[in-house]
Formats: structure tokens, C-alpha cells, sequence
């Protein structure tokens, strides 16, 4: 069966790419989801395309996208691959880009590199609240001043 039979209202055709857009419900990582049959269970829709237009995945293979747009389910611009090969395709096109693992600039950082040199100033046994005051004064969570001056966190700076 052809996937604009099952999907009629959930892709939009998009004219100048020839993607075939997702119109239903999203995943944080910008890939289309799809219920299936099992209750509160997704799958992501582009996969489900391949599956309906191309039959069943390999086992240890990945649906790529060879037009970049996690959004697009047109089976046209799907193929199958290794995960490793979908990472050099991207790091080849710039899609991917690697990201800092620690400071400033990885993706989860809430604390500057000045803030933890000041906390990491503090040693020896301070008095009741001080934690939870300095935490206050830099914006920032007791937990996240706990676990920089206990070395938990921000090892390598």
C-alpha cells in the first residue's frame, strides 16, 4: 500500500524540495512520530514510510535522509544505511556538528567558568546556609553549586 494512502491528511507536499512533510505529531529530535498499534508506543514516521513503501528495515540498519529535513517521510529521499555512514554523510554535507563535550560550550552548561572558579575558591567547612546563599546570589541551583564543589561536575575545567 502506498504511503499517501495511509497518510492523505498528515503530509503536505512541498514544492521546491519535493519533501513530503510530516503534518502529525513531533519528537523532540524534529522527527515526525506516529502512533502504532500498541497503546503509548511511537514510531517515527519517517521509518514507518520506508516500512509501508519498501518493506521491513534490515536489522542494524537505519532510515536516513538524503535531503536533510527530519520532517520528510517521501520515501524518495529515504534510504537505508549504517548508523556510521549517516554521521560521515552529515559531518561531509555540515549537517552535524559535534559538539563541545565540557564548559561553557556544551549544550546542558548553566554556570560560567568565572562562577565556578569562585565557587571552587571556597574550601574547609562553611557556615549553615551559605551554599544555598551563594546559590541564590549566582542564579543557580544548590545542586549544581553542591556537585561543582564536590568535582561531580565540571571535572576538566
Amino acid at each position: 500500500m502506498d504511503i499517501l494512502d495511509r497518510w492523505p491528511d498528515r503530509i503536505s507536499p512541498e514544492p521546491n524540495s519535493g519533501c513530503w512533510l510530516w503534518d502529525g505529531a513531533y519528537g523532540s529530535t524534529g522527527y515526525g512520530q506516529t502512533p502504532t498499534v500498541r497503546e503509548n508506543h511511537t514510531r517515527k514516521a519517517h521509518r514507518y514510510s520506508w516500512i509501508c513503501s519498501n518493506g521491513p528495515i534490515p536489522a542494524g540498519l537505519d532510515v536516513l535522509h538524503k535531503c536533510d529535513n527530519p520532517a520528510c517521510v517521501n520515501p524518495a529521499h529515504l534510504e537505508i544505511g549504517t548508523h556510521t555512514k549517516n554521521m560521515r554523510d552529515a559531518r561531509a554535507r555540515r549537517v552535524f556538528k559535534p559538539i563541545k563535550s565540557h564548559g561553557e560550550q556544551h549544550y546542558k552548561a548553566i554556570a560560567t567558568l568565572e562562577q565556578i572558579k569562585k565557587i571552587r575558591s571556597y574550601s574547609g567547612k562553611q557556615p549553615h546556609g551559605f551554599w544555598a546563599r551563594l546559590a541564590r546570589s549566582m542564579n543557580l541551583s544548590p545542586h549544581v553549586i553542591y556537585d561543582v564543589h564536590r568535582g561531580r561536575s565540571w571535572r576538566r575545567d
